[in-house]
C-alpha cells in the first residue's frame, strides 16, 4: 500500500521494522541486511517497478534516500527497455 497504493518510498532501517512488513524477514536478517529502501517508479501515473535495495542496519539516512530516489528515471528507463526486448 505504501510503494504501489501512495506512492511513496519505503523504509525500514533495522530488523524490527523489516520484520513488521516483511514475512521473509528471518532470510533477509540470515543475509545480514539490516535495512531496506523501496523506491517507486511511476511512468504516465502507473506504478511500472519499484529500485529496492538492502544493506546493513541504519544505512538509509536522509541523503541516501535522496540519492535513492534519484534512480527512479535510469529504473524507468531500464523497466522500458527491457519490455522492448524480444522473447
Amino acid at each position: 500500500a505504501h510503494v504501489i497504493g501512495r506512492r511513496e518510498v519505503f523504509v525500514a532501517n533495522g530488523p524490527a521494522a523489516i520484520a513488521a512488513v516483511f514475512p521473509d524477514h528471518a532470510l533477509i536478517d540470515s543475509l545480514g541486511c539490516g535495512a531496506v529502501i523501496n523506491v517507486p517508479v511511476v511512468f504516465a501515473g502507473e506504478v511500472v517497478g519499484t529500485v529496492n535495495c538492502l544493506h546493513g542496519a541504519g544505512r538509509y539516512t536522509g541523503s541516501r534516500v535522496r540519492r535513492a530516489e534519484a534512480l527512479v528515471m535510469p529504473g524507468l528507463v531500464a523497466l522500458l527497455a527491457a519490455r522492448r526486448r524480444p522473447g
